[in-house]
C-alpha cells in the first residue's frame, strides 16, 4: 500500500511540474540569428517588431465549434525595437532562431508594423492612424492574420512594396476619419527560406492620397465615393484601384 501511495505521489508531482513549466524565453548564447533590416522612409515610424516563437513541448489547448478539444503548438510573443536609424535610413535587429527555455521555443514569424509619423500632413481631422504590416514566417506555420496566401523568399533578398495613403470617412456606427496605408495583395505574407538576413524597403507614395467616403444613412455594403489624386471620382466597395495609381505620374 505504501508503494502504491508513493507511485501516486510521484505521478501527481510530475503532472504539476509538467503543467507549471516555465514558459519564458532563454536564447542560448550560440543561437543562430537572423538580421532584420528595415529601410525607413522619412514619412513613417516603425513600431517594435512583433516576434512570435512556437513550441511543440508547451502546447496550447483549443476547441472547435463543436466543443471538441485539441492541441496546437504553444506560442510566445515578444516585442523588440529596431536600432536607431543608421546610414541610408536603415534600422536593424538581430533575432535568435532558437528561443531556448524549458519549452524549447523556435522562431516562427516576425511582423513589421509601421505608420505615418505626420498624419495631419495627409488630410484634415484624422482620428485614427492605422498601421500597415508585413509578415515574415520562418517555419511552415500560417500566421494568425492572413488569407493563407504566401510568397516564397529564398536567400538574402531585399523585399519591397508600394504603399498608398488612403483616408476613409465613416459615418456609421460612428463618425471618424481613418488613415491607412494600402498595398496590392496586402494579406499575402512572406515565407522565408535559407537566409540569415531580411531587408524590407517599403515605398511610400505620399503624393498619391486616395479619399473615400461612406454614404450616409445606408448599409455598409453600399459603394463608397472614392476620389483619386488626379480628381477622378468613382463609386466602389473595392478600393483603391492600384492599376490606376501606378499609371499616375
Amino acid at each position: 500500500m505504501r508503494l502504491f501511495t508513493r507511485i501516486v505521489i510521484l505521478i501527481l508531482a510530475f503532472l504539476v511540474i509538467s503543467c507549471d513549466r516555465d514558459r519564458s524565453l532563454n536564447p542560448p548564447e550560440n543561437s543562430e540569428k537572423i538580421i532584420f533590416e528595415v529601410k525607413v522612409p522619412s514619412e513613417i515610424d516603425v513600431l517594435p517588431l512583433r516576434i512570435l516563437y512556437r513550441s511543440n513541448i508547451c502546447k496550447k489547448k483549443e476547441s472547435n465549434s463543436n466543443g471538441d478539444a485539441y492541441e496546437i503548438p504553444g506560442y510566445n510573443i515578444v516585442k523588440e525595437s529596431l536600432s536607431s536609424k543608421g546610414s541610408e535610413g536603415l534600422q536593424k535587429l538581430q533575432i535568435p532562431y532558437d528561443g531556448g527555455g524549458a519549452c524549447d521555443w523556435k522562431l516562427s514569424n516576425v511582423t513589421v508594423n509601421f505608420k505615418f509619423n505626420k498624419p495631419q500632413e495627409l488630410g484634415d481631422n484624422i482620428t485614427e492612424n492605422s498601421p500597415a504590416r508585413a509578415i515574415f514566417t520562418l517555419d511552415e506555420n500560417i500566421p494568425q492574420i492572413t488569407n493563407g496566401t504566401f510568397s516564397v523568399i529564398e536567400g538574402d533578398q531585399e523585399i519591397t512594396g508600394d504603399y498608398y495613403p488612403v483616408i476613409v470617412s465613416y459615418h456609421s456606427p460612428e463618425k471618424k476619419n481613418v488613415l491607412s496605408m494600402r498595398k496590392e495583395n496586402y494579406y499575402i505574407y512572406y515565407r522565408v527560406k535559407k537566409t540569415g538576413r531580411i531587408k524590407f524597403s517599403p515605398v511610400i507614395h505620399t503624393d498619391k492620397v486616395v479619399k473615400a467616403s461612406q454614404p450616409e444613412g445606408v448599409g455598409l455594403r453600399n459603394n463608397y465615393k472614392v476620389i483619386y489624386p488626379d480628381g477622378t471620382v468613382e463609386s466602389s466597395q473595392d478600393f483603391p484601384d492600384f492599376k490606376r495609381l501606378r499609371a499616375m505620374q
